[in-house]
């Protein structure tokens, strides 16, 4: 599909896309309604504890110690410290149920980032380096749900209980110190607003570092193997030290510079407050306007008020800065997806190999390699191979064929049918690939060869390891077939991940098309006879392609087509094409093969 057309088709859907982020944490949330509950009444009930304390002063100063009644001054006492303690035991509980919510919303955040980028084009998460991808789904997933839900928007119900208690209670006791301590509240609120302008800014800096310096060291350690080789330890060490230093300076700048800034004028404000509030109501206690009681009940009120203004402020803060989050993910979620499906659901197999054919396909990579009016075909039950020089789209062809790319005109079928009208997984199914570069799960190789099923026969997997000559290799193993075998196979050599991957394919038996890419590039010839007599036998019942460097290993093909520079340049058999003398009968002379 042309990707123009593609963009057509998406319009709406990225309009959508823009609030997919705020749209699933808003599911999540109502999803755990019943918590969120929880949580605001332990909050009210914790508030109101909190709340009570200063009303314990006032009754101690003003009724108490005046009366000398002992045993009322006891109780207090007994309340002063119980209320805090009690306070504390709410806050634990709430906390809990506010880390549970809020891991739950990065739980939530995390599974739909990577089910979309699961469907995401090829062509687009290319553009994206791997570390980038991993920061945003747990970084930013984390940030969204487990600091700013956790840490910020759920406490700010209890903040603001708190608060607007807290100025409930003072204006009980005296208006005029009430008045006068609310005059803090909106220099406060003001100088917040303005100072996180530059905050956010200097948190998106900040943030961009952080992504970066995460790829380079995701770069890093995937290539430990190549920076020894070259001799590059001293250039990594640079790098990293460049990143850090920008780190560091946009750390000093972006969060211990900006938080001085956001608390050191409120804390001053708050200071001068506090201060005028004290002296004018010590003048109000000697005229007689103000009890003693009330005073310290006041005093002891405005800070859990201004406490509780810095927690909603923050929240407000943490809603401007986790904007950058926010956007971060939708941008992950407006990637364009494969398209799924057209108006064929599925092709069912039948018991004859299946036709391919290739008519007028143009298609072009952003870097230049492209396929240029490519038209050909292949017979069902028929074993062509596919050579020519490097750059000239043969790997291109897989792509296509599995619609990992798409055409930019042209049509592709199997069996008379489109591939762009058939589900993806229909047509995935049907082929079995060895690629060039084979990926190795962390797991054993019993899993990596049945993968993805997780449910097999022993039995089959051993079958298809002693086709592709690696059953010798995997008894060797400490536990045999339950033998992990790394990280992206970091223990293997070549060759045995090549004919992993072979007998990874020969696994799929439903599939009728078999393809191999370059699959015996790494192996010695007695390893590449024994998998080309492999090779034969799974081709029974299945059209077969193998793209190839070495000839030896398509030797036997039935047809052999050559490509270059996109094109089909020339077909025929082995013995046609050398007689021919064109591309493929000069590779011919440089491996010095015989076709007889």
């Amino acid at each position: 599909m042309p990707l123009d057309e593609w963009k057509d088709r998406r319009v709406h859907t990225d309009n959508e896309s823009v609030t997919r982020t705020a749209e699933i944490v808003r599911q999540t949330l109502y999803q755990r309604k019943y918590s969120i509950i929880a949580v605001v009444a332990l909050m009210l009930t914790g508030s109101a504890v909190m709340l009570v304390q200063p009303l314990f002063f006032k009754m101690l100063f003003d009724t108490a110690i005046p009366e000398k009644n002992a045993e009322l001054i006891w109780w207090l006492l007994a309340g002063m410290v119980a209320t805090p303690l009690l306070a504390i035991g709410i806050s634990y509980f709430q906390g809990h149920l506010r880390v549970r919510i809020g891991a739950s919303v990065a739980l939530a955040l995390r599974k739909a980032v990577l089910n979309h980028l699961l469907h995401v084009r090829l062509d687009a998460l290319d553009k994206i380096p791997k570390g980038d991808i991993v920061y945003r789904i747990t970084r930013d997933g984390g940030k969204i749900g487990e600091m700013y839900i956790a840490q910020e928007l759920l406490p700010v119900f209890s903040s603001s209980i708190v608060l607007a208690g807290a100025l409930v209670m003072m204006f009980l006791l005296n208006v005029e110190l009430a008045a006068v301590f609310c005059l803090a509240l909106p220099a406060t609120y003001l100088i917040t607003r303005y100072l996180t302008r530059y905050s956010k800014e200097m948190d998106r800096r900040t943030h961009a570092q952080v992504k970066a310096g995460e790829s380079f060291l995701y770069e890093v350690v995937n290539a430990f193997r190549t920076i020894r080789m070259f001799t590059g330890e001293d250039n990594a060490k640079s790098r990293w030290a460049g990143h850090m230093d920008r780190f560091a300076w946009l750390k000093m700048r972006g969060d211990a510079l900006h938080d001085i800034m956001l608390t050191f004028p409120n804390e001053v404000i708050n200071g001068v407050v506090l201060g005028v509030l004290l002296g004018f109501g010590a003048f109000q206690a000697m005229d007689g306007d103000v009890t003693i009681g009330s005073l310290v009940a006041i005093m002891a009120y405005a800070p859990r008020a201004y406490a509780a203004l810095r927690s909603v402020l923050t929240t407000y803060t943490g809603t401007r800065l986790i904007d950058i989050s926010v956007q971060s993910l939708n941008e992950l979620f407006e990637l364009p997806v494969e398209a799924g499906s057209g108006e064929v659901h599925e092709i069912t197999a039948d018991d004859k190999p299946p036709d391919i054919e290739f008519s007028g396909v143009h298609f072009k990579y952003e870097r230049g390699y492209e396929v240029k009016d490519l038209s050909f075909t292949v017979k069902g039950g028929e074993f062509v191979g596919i050579v020519g020089p490097s750059g000239g789209g043969k790997t291109t062809i897989i792509d296509l064929l599995t619609r990992m790319q798409e055409p930019a005109s042209g049509r592709i079928s199997i069996d008379g049918t489109d591939i762009l009208n058939v589900q993806l997984e229909s047509l995935r199914s049907r082929v079995a690939v060895v690629p060039q570069d084979v990926f190795i799960w962390n797991a054993s190789f019993a899993d990596n060869i049945a993968y993805p099923e997780t449910e097999y026969e022993m039995e089959e997997v051993e079958r298809v390891v002693r086709a592709s000559a690696l059953h010798e290799f995997i008894q060797k193993q400490p536990d045999g077939y339950e033998t992990v075998a790394g990280e992206d196979g970091t223990a293997l050599s070549g060759g045995e991940k090549q004919r992993l991957a072979m007998a990874r394919a020969f696994m799929r038996s439903s599939s009728d098309i078999l393809v191999l890419d370059e699959a015996t590039s790494a192996l010695d010839a007695l390893a590449e006879e024994k998998i080309r007599t492999a090779v034969e036998q799974a081709r029974t019942g299945r059209t077969t392609i193998v793209i190839a460097h070495r000839l030896s290993t398509i030797r036997h093909a039935d047809r052999i087509l050559v490509i270059d520079e996109g094109r089909l340049v020339e077909s025929g058999t082995p013995r046609e094409l050398v007689d021919g003398g064109g591309i493929f009968a000069r590779m011919y002379e440089a491996q010095a093969l015989d076709f007889e």
